[in-house]
């Protein structure tokens, strides 16, 4: 094998660098090693396409690399810096304890940490590490130069596996790393920091952890794992523009939201303009409160569950940022509406303060699955809201219920009373409007606004939830009658999969569509007994022809 790689090397065709880049680029980790080891005249290339974004696979081949060759300790570590110069990305993850002792062998041979870099030229490393010994492996990559950084922690490991000893080593590796963090990465921009599930003794001082970090832009991590002290640190940076807060950590302790207002004289953070937050109820509204920031966008996720009093100050808490607030993503998978409240639009009317909204996206998971939402309200977004380009409101059950037989209702049980003529004012009113999800909507006076579709000159995309759909012969008038530019796409939200987007037809193909559609019609009762069985039936052929579905 090596006499053929030194015979084809001498090619002429190898002296062109873009011929070598374009066949090398084909090559997997072993070959390009061949390469770098063997041919003079594509060696460079082979390692810089090697190394560029190194894994642990190219971590080890490098190691071998220079280790194997048995050659004398200067000569061993100038051909790894040679190499090393060209690495920009590292991820690892588990090196295996070989190569850990080959790794400390080559940093014990340079001078000095600071001056001489394991890694100099790379500027982003992401460590998700098995062991402790690959931690203390990436805490040698650490250097002045670095930009971004994520340490994710987040062992899947059983209680019974982590002893006193293997939690002892992970403390201290972690510790050391934070250490070094604080005193060699003062240029890092982006910072993620996942905590272990399992080492209770796990928290950071971000007090001497962020205060030697002047550029950082982006922090995500996990709230619990710190002091408030900490988070107050964190929140004076003046350069930190997105903040990621999520629970990462099942055993922590929840933050003191309360000690934190009594702590801060003044609100901090003044920078934020990008804020997502996974967190109980209780600690997102006292941060959203605590905030004295322009946000920009705000992505707000609640896995517990969330009652009336709760949404209602969750919303007032949004709606305090409404001088600047343009992209809004909520998320609330329990709501329990309380004292006879029923869920719908005009508990969310506080938003419409927001006047610069341009994209709204909200997700409940109801207890009761009931939902005031109507073209009244529709006309009140559409006035509030002209800037308008992305719209999406979503419902549905925290868990279907039950007829007496025992089969799953399909459906919601919402007080609707959105309809196609209310959708067209509010797509002719907002310009700009080119996406639309909404749960339900009422077909039963589709033939009278089909006129109004065929006017619609602009690209849009109109998204429904198949039980809303009243037949396959609302959907033939639908995509019959639309504009050329209109996209349905039909989502089943009772499932995961790939949802189908039906496409409008030209008018060849209107009268196969029609009668492709009539086929679902025969289908239709297995629909309403069960509504999982949307995807097991099967598209008939003139769909298939159409290439309605992508």
């Amino acid at each position: 094998m090596m006499v053929v790689l030194r015979l084809i090397a001498r090619h002429p065709i190898w002296a062109i660098n873009e011929v070598v880049l374009q066949i090398l680029r084909h090559m997997d980790g072993p070959e390009l090693v061949a390469m770098a080891c063997t041919a003079r005249r594509f060696r460079w290339t082979a390692a810089s396409l090697l190394w560029q974004s190194a894994s642990d696979g190219a971590i080890r081949c490098l190691l071998d690399i220079v280790l194997d060759g048995h050659g004398r300790m200067e000569q061993c570590f100038e051909t790894f810096q040679r190499y090393a110069g060209l690495v920009q990305n590292v991820d690892i993850r588990s090196l295996g304890p070989d190569h850990h002792h080959k790794f400390h062998l080559v940093e014990s041979m340079r001078p000095s940490r600071r001056t001489r870099p394991m890694l100099p030229s790379i500027s982003s490393l992401k460590v998700r590490p098995t062991t402790p010994g690959d931690l203390g492996c990436a805490l040698s990559l650490l250097h002045p130069q670095l930009e971004h950084l994520s340490l994710d922690i987040n062992m899947d490991l059983a209680d019974d596996e982590i002893d006193d000893n293997l939690q002892q080593q992970w403390n201290i590796q972690i510790q050391t790393f934070l250490l070094r963090l604080h005193e060699d990465c003062p240029s890092l921009v982006t910072l993620k920091l996942i905590p272990p599930d399992g080492l209770q003794a796990f928290t950071v001082d971000c007090k001497r952890l962020f205060s030697n970090m002047k550029a950082l832009r982006e922090y995500a991590g996990d709230p619990n794992t710190f002091t408030v002290q900490s988070i107050l640190t964190l929140g004076r940076l003046p350069s930190l523009t997105i903040l990621r807060f999520s629970d990462f950590v099942s055993r922590g302790h929840p933050w003191d939201t309360e000690q934190i207002t009594k702590t801060a004289k003044t609100p901090s953070f003044s920078q934020l303009r990008f804020l997502y937050l996974n967190q109980p109820a209780k600690e997102t509204i006292a941060l959203l409160n605590y905030l004295g920031s322009n946000l920009v966008e705000l992505d707000v996720s609640i896995e517990e569950e969330v009652v009336s009093g709760q949404l209602s100050r969750l919303l007032k808490s949004i709606a305090s940022f409404h001088t600047s607030l343009e992209l809004l993503h909520v998320h609330l998978f329990d709501v329990t509406m309380e004292n006879g409240h029923r869920a719908g639009w005009d508990e969310l009317s506080v938003l419409h303060r927001c006047r610069n909204l341009c994209g709204i996206w909200m997700n409940y998971q109801l207890r009761h699955g009931q939902f005031r939402f109507s073209d009244g309200h529709l006309f009140h977004i559409q006035q509030a809201w002209p800037r308008l380009v992305e719209f999406e409101v979503r419902w549905k059950p925290k868990q279907l219920p039950e007829y007496e037989g025992g089969e799953a209702l399909f459906g919601l049980d919402d007080e609707t009373q959105l309809t196609i003529m209310g959708l067209l004012r509010m797509i002719k009113a907002c310009n700009s409007l080119a996406y639309i999800h909404l749960t339900p909507l009422d077909l039963s006076r589709l033939p009278d606004s089909l006129r109004g579709l065929s006017t619609i000159n602009r690209s849009f995309l109109l998204q429904l939830e198949y039980p809303h759909i009243l037949s396959p012969y609302h959907v033939a008038l639908l995509l019959a009658h639309c504009a050329p530019k209109i996209d349905f796409k039909i989502d089943d939200p009772h499932s995961d999969e790939q949802t189908a987007i039906l496409r409008a037809s030209p008018a060849g193909h209107r009268v196969a569509l029609v009668t492709a559609l009539i086929q679902f019609q025969k289908d239709r009762s297995k629909l309403l007994s069960n509504p999982n069985a949307f995807h097991e039936i099967e598209a008939p052929e003139d769909l298939q022809d159409l290439a309605l579905y992508d």
